[in-house]
């Protein structure tokens, strides 16, 4: 097999450099093609990228829709000096109406309706009592009164009906209210985007001061800043690769050679992402990640190719240049790529289109910068492209090289012991990580979504709704006052023990319809005692809005709840003890099909998907890259030495991460896998370049020492470079973004010490020849 790739890759070596216009077609045929398929790249956001459609959470979520209402809302929380002013009243039935009316065009020509109920002061209705009769009418009537006491009179209605209180006025400000704004069901991102960008019109040309929330409002904003975070990462991905070349080179040809490189490598990767996909947050670090690894391949190549250059002409080194390094660049990529593909087995939809176009991408870079080489090589010579001076950065890294080759070899002990005690605490780290998904802690804090979702929860007891079905066989069941004390019974559980800020159900209505039936007494507000008396009540019922919670067949109910809580995290905890609490007081012996439901119980299940998703990918990955590497070296010894020095960079990130309360969310999850499928490369070279000495009788400390002075050093300003890459990510405006940039440049200055710090130490501890036979005696190195 190495025979067979290394005449491979002369035959291709050849073809690169004598086929100079074949190349350039090719190249060119490519990138054409990239650029043609970029116009239909598209965003996805919110969760629906995050959970798949036949989910049985989402199946279920959407039955409950069908048959209630729709839980695709806009939250707006709005202040003024008084919400009950007459001002006030009609501004708010004028912004009632321009909501109602909101449209936007169809492609046929057509108009399609956004939004399918307003609620607010201005429209929400009340009961009004008398004695054994009640309406349910406007609370704020048709022509809105100026007369203070008519103005108290509906503050004083509003306030006495738990439904209105709860659900649309701040408990602790008069002047602090909220609409809900409820969508047409199945409306795409394209109509959430257009729906949000009316409503934001819409509210700043008001008097009072408004914020928007809602998923809808995390779908849209998500989209808009995955879009900025490419505009900031390229030119910043650019900025900082570019210095490190020309640091590295001191030569404005190879900063232009990697500036094409590069700008290849996006265009080919985001077509990608096209392909496979649409644009995420997960997406949006393709950018970033195949300019380091095109980049990379440059430095591996100016170096080789300065070596060759010094005994051969120009075109010859190049050949030979390119035939050395396209098996092991490949064997490099192919690891990194594998990283990607393990994602394949992510129930995350996003997560398994962002590693088939990852790995895709990755392999292509590759081959595009071969490509591209093989052309520059043509016009620049080895001189151009890398200073035959060494730099003061260059000197700087080599004493730091040698320095701690010295320390390995003659303090192999200590060097383990103190990575041994970096590990302990590391794996206490590990212990404290937790799963956490968070539509809205994603973004950074002062952007507007944020903003206005914590002004929701702390005025207006949150956007997040949690739902609960109970439904069961028998027809009429829950106008039964027993039933209805059991949801009761559930909403207080709600409030209790799960924290929601308010709970609203048919039980409720019952109650209000009861105490106006009564003649609006205070001591009517409670369950009628019997059946006959719920049904009476029900009958006489003229709010449209009671068939959100009860079907008309009277044995399926919807309980909803707002809370406050947005991660996973926490939610997760309060749906397994709400689960068990249905399990207990609503059991499937007994008739009922009891479920939890709702946008927030998504967000539960995907942090659950995280999980499963990390350990998935990356026992996956330990697999397809450790067990080929083994097979290559045709070693297990070798192989096996592989794993601490891969291992402990992804220990190291994972406990940096809990000690650092850095949650494991969609794009942190993808950590393990991806450091593993980049360090290991370094890593390999290394224990090819020992295995080889020791093969020619080089004893172990020299061939640590030769390997440490001429790879090591390349690794480290690999690991530079790659690094600052990564570093770009950290300007993202989403937290997980932001965190997965840090995180993966930790985690590669980890994996460079780990190869330096570590594995020489422990290949003399052990004394192991990695699968080399020892020299007969008398034999001396060749």
């Amino acid at each position: 097999m190495p025979q067979l790739l290394h005449r491979l890759a002369g035959a291709i070596a050849s073809w690169l450099i004598d086929k100079p216009k074949s190349v350039g077609a090719v190249l060119a045929a490519v990138v054409l093609l990239s650029a043609a398929t970029l116009p239909t790249l598209k965003a996805d956001s919110g969760t629906s990228s995050f959970i798949a459609d036949g989910d049985p959470s989402r199946v279920f979520q959407r039955l409950v829709e069908r048959q209630f209402i729709g839980e695709d809302m806009l939250f707006i929380g709005y202040e003024t000096d008084d919400v009950f002013s007459s001002k006030a009243l009609n501004d708010l039935r004028a912004l009632d109406e321009d909501l109602k009316a909101l449209m936007m065009p169809t492609a046929d020509g057509g108009t399609l309706t956004l939004v399918e109920d307003v609620v607010s002061l201005t429209t929400i209705k009340d009961v009004d009592g008398a004695d054994q009769t009640y309406r349910s009418v406007p609370l704020v009537p048709d022509q809105i009164p100026t007369d203070p006491v008519a103005l108290e009179r509906i503050r004083s209605r509003a306030m006495n009906n738990p439904m209105i209180r709860q659900g649309l006025l701040s408990k602790d400000n008069k002047g602090v209210a909220g609409i809900e704004v409820r969508l047409v069901e199945g409306l795409d991102d394209d109509a959430f985007a257009s729906v949000t960008e009316q409503v934001r019109k819409r509210i700043g040309e008001g008097s009072a001061r408004f914020y928007l929330a809602g998923d809808p409002v995390v779908t849209v904003d998500s989209a808009v800043y995955q879009e900025r975070d490419l505009e900031k990462f390229i030119p910043i991905s650019y900025a900082l690769l570019l210095v490190a070349v020309w640091v590295y080179s001191r030569r404005l040809a190879a900063v232009g050679l990697a500036l094409v490189n590069a700008t290849l490598a996006v265009v080919f990767s985001m077509a990608m992402v096209a392909l496979f996909g649409k644009l995420t947050n997960l997406s949006s670090i393709m950018p970033p990640l195949v300019m380091v690894l095109s980049v990379a391949t440059i430095v591996h190549f100016t170096s080789e190719y300065a070596h060759q250059d010094k005994t051969l002409d120009r075109l010859e080194a190049a050949r030979r240049t390119l035939h050395e390094l396209l098996v092991p660049t490949f064997m490099c990529e192919l690891t990194t790529a594998v990283g990607f593909i393990s994602f394949a087995l992510s129930p995350i939809p996003a997560l398994r289109e962002f590693g088939l176009a990852a790995a895709i991408a990755v392999m292509g870079v590759f081959g595009l910068s071969f490509l591209t080489l093989a052309l520059a090589v043509r016009v620049f010579r080895s001189d151009q492209l890398l200073s035959p001076a060494t730099s003061w950065v260059s000197v700087m890294v080599e004493r730091a090289m040698s320095t701690m080759t010295d320390l390995s070899i003659r303090k192999p002990w200590r060097m383990l012991v103190g990575v041994g005690v970096a590990t302990v605490v590391a794996l206490v780290g590990v212990a404290r990580l937790e799963v956490n998904h968070d539509d809205v802690e994603q973004f950074s804090a002062g952007l507007p979504v944020r903003v206005a979702t914590e002004f929701m929860n702390e005025r207006l007891g949150g956007s997040g709704e949690i739902v609960v079905s109970l439904k069961t066989d028998t027809e009429n069941r829950f106008l039964d006052p027993a039933e209805l004390r059991r949801i009761e019974a559930l909403q207080k559980f709600l409030i209790d023990d799960l924290g929601a800020t308010a709970t609203f159900s048919f039980a409720d209505y019952v109650k209000l319809m009861h105490r106006g039936f009564n003649g609006d007494s205070a001591t009517a507000y409670r369950l009628p005692d019997t059946k006959e008396q719920v049904a009476q009540l029900v009958f006489l019922n003229g709010d449209d809005r009671l068939s959100q919670f009860i079907d008309s067949q009277n044995r399926w109910v919807r309980i909803s709840a707002r809370s406050t809580k947005t991660g996973s995290a926490g939610l997760t905890r309060d749906f397994e003890r709400l689960d068990a609490y249905l399990k207990a007081h609503f059991p499937a012996s007994e008739g009922y099909e009891a479920r939890s439901s709702g946008s927030t119980y998504l967000s539960v299940v995907i942090g659950n998907n995280i999980l499963g998703s990390q350990t998935s990918s990356f026992l996956l990955s330990l697999l397809l890259i450790f067990v080929p590497i083994a097979v290559m070296f045709g070693s297990l010894t070798a192989g096996a030495f592989t794993i601490p020095p891969n291992l402990f960079p992804i220990i190291a990130t994972l406990g940096l991460m809990g000690w650092f309360n850095i949650a494991l969310d969609v794009s942190t999850t993808m950590i393990a896998s991806i450091i593993l499928g980049i360090v290991v490369d370094d890593t390999t070279h290394f224990i090819q370049t020992i295995r080889a000495c020791l093969s020619r009788g080089v004893p172990m400390e020299t061939a640590i020492r030769k390997t440490m002075t001429t790879k090591g050093v390349g690794a480290l300003w690999i690991t530079l470079i790659i690094t600052m890459g990564f570093v770009a990510l950290v300007t993202s405006s989403f937290k997980p973004t932001a965190s997965f940039g840090l995180l993966t440049a930790f985690g590669m200055v980890s994996g460079a010490f780990a190869e330096m710090c570590m594995l020489p130490p422990l290949l003399l501890v052990t004394k192991t020849r990695l699968g080399i036979k020892a020299p007969a005696p008398g034999s001396g190195p060749s």
